[in-house]
């Protein structure tokens, strides 16, 4: 039996190619509430039953309890046997690591989670170090629980990256994730045209990490940059407030995504002249699935941010796109 821990649109995508290229049977997919409508209709548009042996909705908060409750379930679906791979996004997550404490397995794949897979690989995987998310009053219910918090998490042996971003050899690194699945589901024919509006895809939780006059700045800076009217492709946590504002922008059509925008502009038969955006995972998967259309990144300055770690995050994302064919401006 496997184990499927997804919590967006594009984690289900990597984990359906996670599934077809380590040929996994019996599987399980367990998904997390999304915190928007938008997200929630996304993810669903991407679950298809047939898929799955067995599907678990889990939910997006009180996860002190509903995760050893989770944690009890699987055990008692596998009879108290170890599973065979624990599939899961972000390397720090408290409820995977969780989940991974406290379920025996062979081996945990770690797919991605966005560009932040970057920040991992270069912050922890690739020198293998340890890391410990404590929760104070939460681990004293999870040890009352009868279960291990997620204290002192050593890098596992039996841990593997499957990510779509390209890394130096390493003994964690068997495979990489070069989306056979979605490409084979997109038409790309038609996608590119020199006359045709620029695309630019929204920054996620603005008002939150930046604000969002600044974010505005951005996308105007962009616009000046191409010379084109623009397409704008929200994330799925934005706020009412952000759109509102973008949708003031006389030069900019809003365009609300029923897919991912991987699959949008195929399924939609949308045409652009180029993409830009700010440190969105999409600038680096659409570089690989449409190879002959000029993608940028906008860089930002370090008060861009409110959090440093944020900006130092957007450094590591540049540095790999400009060494990808994605142009930084």
């Amino acid at each position: 039996m496997n184990l499927f821990l997804i919590n967006s649109p594009f984690q289900l995508i990597c984990a359906l190619e996670a599934k077809m290229e380590y040929g996994l049977e019996n599987n399980i997919l367990a998904i997390t509430k999304q915190a928007t409508e938008k997200s929630q209709k996304q993810l669903n548009s991407l679950v298809n039953n047939e898929d799955w042996d067995k599907i678990v909705n889990l939910p997006g908060r009180s996860k002190v309890f509903s995760v050893p409750l989770f944690i009890s379930r699987v055990r008692k679906m596998n009879n108290g046997k170890p599973l065979n791979n624990i599939i899961y996004p972000d390397y720090l997550c408290w409820r995977a690591n969780l989940i991974l404490k406290n379920i025996k397995h062979q081996k945990s794949i770690m797919i991605d989670d966005g560009a932040m897979t970057i920040t991992h690989y270069l912050d922890y995987l690739k020198d293998k170090k340890s890391f410990s998310r404590p929760k104070g009053v939460k681990d004293v219910i999870i040890r009352l629980m009868s279960l291990k918090p997620v204290k002192n998490m050593d890098f596992r042996e039996n841990f593997e990256l499957y990510s779509t971003f390209s890394f130096p050899k390493e003994s964690f690194i068997e495979k990489r994730n070069k989306l056979k699945i979605l490409k084979r589901s997109i038409k790309t024919k038609g996608i590119v045209n020199e006359s045709s509006p620029a695309a630019f895809i929204g920054q996620g939780y603005i008002g939150s990490i930046a604000k969002i006059e600044d974010y505005i700045k951005k996308i105007d800076y962009f616009h000046k940059k191409v010379n084109r009217k623009i397409i704008y492709f929200p994330h799925r946590s934005e706020s009412l407030e952000v759109k509102e504002a973008i949708s003031n922008l006389d030069y900019i059509t809003y365009h609300d995504s029923e897919w991912p925008i991987e699959l949008e502009l195929s399924e939609k038969a949308i045409s652009l002249s180029c993409i830009g955006g700010i440190m969105s995972t999409a600038l680096y998967t659409l570089s690989v699935i449409y190879s002959d259309i000029d993608i940028y990144n906008i860089t930002t300055a370090p008060d861009y941010y409110f959090d440093e770690s944020v900006h130092k995050e957007s450094l590591y994302v540049e540095e790999y796109y400009k060494s990808n064919n994605i142009i930084s401006i």
